[in-house]
């Protein structure tokens, strides 16, 4: 009645250009309880970790003689993310299902534009519930499955750009529904 997974990767290049390598890394985990064929539970985390250089535009007459140039040498850019999952699922009547989710995480970027004396660090919040309904059931003797749902969202962001920041909320709602009518087996 209870599975378990975890999963994690890493990449990394030098890229083709000075500064324009990239490394990142990423750490999946989750847990779910079946109750039965009814009812379920799961939690779920991530957290993603990436940076990379930012090598800068090049003119025509540097791409020809040095393509592999770098023009900023020094920028570069930092990203994090991590947050959580929380799921559920259960069966209403014969052929329905109600299954929700309740998300929460967060993205830190730090960028350095050293070749400009600039930077900018931002971090965004999130926070989304999605609940949705599906019927499963026959019309006109065909299989037929229905969803109907809601995305219910917050993003609450911070902006630092070189010692000006800028705060804001944005809220987002939206309603869905979905038929599948199917004519063969």
């Amino acid at each position: 009645g209870v599975s378990y997974f975890a999963g994690t990767d890493w990449n990394s290049s030098d890229g083709y250009r000075d500064n324009s390598d990239f490394e990142s890394f990423n750490l999946d985990a989750s847990v779910t309880k079946n109750w039965d064929e009814a009812r379920s539970l799961s939690i779920s985390t991530f957290y993603h970790d990436s940076s990379y250089g930012l090598p800068g535009s090049l003119s025509w007459n540097d791409f020809k003689t040095n393509p592999k140039k770098a023009t900023s040498p020094n920028d570069h850019s930092q990203l994090d993310t991590w947050g959580a999952n929380l799921g559920g699922s259960t069966k209403l009547g014969d052929d329905g299902r109600l299954e929700a989710n309740l998300t929460a995480s967060r993205r830190e970027a730090d960028t350095q534009y050293a070749s400009m004396k600039m930077y900018r660090e931002s971090t965004v919040d999130s926070y989304a519930f999605t609940p949705r309904y599906t019927l499963d059931s026959d019309l006109g003797g065909h299989e037929n499955r229905l969803t109907l749902g809601t995305d219910v969202r917050l993003d609450r962001a911070s902006i630092d750009d070189n010692g000006k920041v800028w705060d804001f909320d944005r809220t987002s709602l939206a309603g869905y529904a979905s038929d599948e009518f199917f004519f063969t087996e």
